[in-house]
């Protein structure tokens, strides 16, 4: 099969509508569902695969109940572990990957319905900004940031508030010292044309105004830093 390449909202409902067993596997996450279900994409954001989570029953299981119409059109490709999998299918004459796999962070939020697949659930855009704090914090990717800063230039967040919860969360990578750390190398990195030459948009946002994103969210993360110190009983 050819390499996957960037999928657009009419290639995603083709691929449930080809494979409708697909819908009842898992709910809809990753980069497609925040930007095909929960907000607008004037960036240009775009992502290689179909993400689905499941976080109650085991991913094997749900492998091999598939109904032999769903194994012909899926070749498994990869299981990265117990609780990944990866497949491939021919939808248009396009490559789609779709992955499977439970949830690194727990969903504490309802699914919502799709606006476009009959019977998808949809992970909630809480907890898709919560999975991305703990991303940026770890692994620190652009797309990860750029994911945040697309949020928030449309909805009203409190970022001092979520990074304070993603704290307290047992579950959740976030770390301020480590989040600062990616932060101001992305504050530092996104002047440079390579940067936008990196990153998963068509459209790459005004470095100043990334950067000015990037600022409000080290003084929130500093808040937060600096609240957890006070909370700590003193040492004897």
């Amino acid at each position: 099969m050819k390499a996957p390449k960037p999928l657009d909202l009419q290639t995603v409902v083709r691929t449930f509508e080809a494979i409708p067993e697909l819908a009842g596997v898992g709910a809809f996450a990753g980069a497609n569902a925040l930007y095909l279900e929960h907000i607008e994409n004037p960036l240009g954001r775009f992502s290689l695969d179909i993400d689905l989570q499941n976080q109650s029953e085991e991913i094997e299981t749900i492998h091999r109940r598939l109904s032999p119409q769903t194994q012909k059109k899926l070749k498994l490709v990869s299981r990265l572990n117990a609780e990944m999998y990866a497949y491939q299918t021919r939808v248009g004459g396009q490559t789609i990957r779709i992955e499977l796999a439970r949830p690194y962070l727990r969903h504490r939020k309802k699914y919502k319905p799709s606006k476009h697949v009959p019977g998808l659930a949809v992970v909630s855009l809480a907890d898709l900004m919560f999975a991305k704090v703990s991303a940026l914090s770890t692994r620190g990717f652009a797309r990860d940031l750029i994911d945040l800063f697309a949020i928030d230039q449309q909805r009203g967040i409190d970022w001092q508030k979520l990074l304070a919860q993603a704290a307290r969360a047992s579950d959740n990578d976030y770390n301020p010292a480590e989040f600062l750390w990616k932060l101001q190398s992305h504050h530092c990195g996104c002047v440079k044309r390579t940067y936008a030459q990196e990153l998963p948009v068509i459209h790459p946002p005004v470095p100043s105004i990334l950067r000015e994103f990037i600022e409000r969210l080290m003084a929130a993360n500093q808040a937060v830093a600096q609240a957890t110190l006070r909370s700590k009983p003193p040492q004897q």
